[in-house]
């Protein structure tokens, strides 16, 4: 008994990474080794993962619209296997290290290219420190999945899409003019199907509802 407490302990004030979804994140658990401010979140980004689970096969080209912490990155890199390949934009500057340290304590930094760039506009970054590059939506290279959470972007970018991956998951800010039932109108008009996932992080359940923060799960009908 007194073991598996010390074990309990330890595994929550222990100084080690604080892991999301089940994978080390570049948080660490205590601020200075002595605080502890980052705990596990095992259901973080839940919808986008369960995304990801159901459609990124070994091989896959992957590219990610908001890197946030890395963690859907490293995950779709996981999946992707040796032979895929992640491309991560990020347009806020501070968010760009913390994406590489995850992706480093994941061991898949050598398989995904961080990209320090806006896609399509500025709007929805966070922070004043920015990205100065800004990719034009049209020139996204080719993909088989694309992942979007661009804080009410996705509503913008996704119509002007010249690529057709095999499945879009995005995660819809209705709270800025992208609610749930538009991006799901363009991605219709787009020729996928989509699915609803529900909302987008579980431990922030009543949020989510408030400000329509949901996951859509989209496949290309002729996929």
């Amino acid at each position: 008994m007194l073991k598996r407490i010390l074990n309990t302990l330890k595994s929550i004030f222990g100084n080690r990474p604080a892991r999301y979804a089940g994978l080390p994140t570049a948080l660490d658990r205590r601020m200075f080794g002595i605080l502890p401010v980052n705990l596990d979140k095992r259901r973080y980004e839940a919808a986008l993962i369960e995304g990801l689970s159901r459609s990124v096969k070994k091989g896959d080209r992957v590219i990610v619209i908001g890197g946030g912490l890395g963690v859907t990155a490293a995950y779709a890199a996981i999946q992707a296997g040796v032979d895929g390949k992640v491309i991560c934009y990020e347009g806020s500057s501070p968010a760009i290290p913390k994406i590489e340290k995850t992706l480093e304590r994941n061991n898949v930094r050598d398989r995904v290219e961080v990209v320090h760039a806006i896609v399509n506009s500025s709007a929805g970054v966070y922070g004043d420190e920015h990205a100065e590059e800004i990719v034009p939506t049209e020139a996204l290279p080719e993909c088989d999945i694309l992942e979007m959470d661009c804080e009410g972007g996705e509503a913008v970018i996704l119509p002007k899409l010249k690529i057709q991956p095999r499945a879009i998951i995005v995660e819809t800010h209705g709270f800025t003019g992208a609610t749930t039932d538009k991006v799901a109108e363009i991605l219709k008009s787009m020729g996928y199907s989509t699915e609803d996932l529900g909302v987008a992080e579980p431990y922030l359940k009543k949020f989510c509802l408030k400000h329509d923060i949901r996951v859509l799960f989209a496949v290309r009908k002729d996929a």
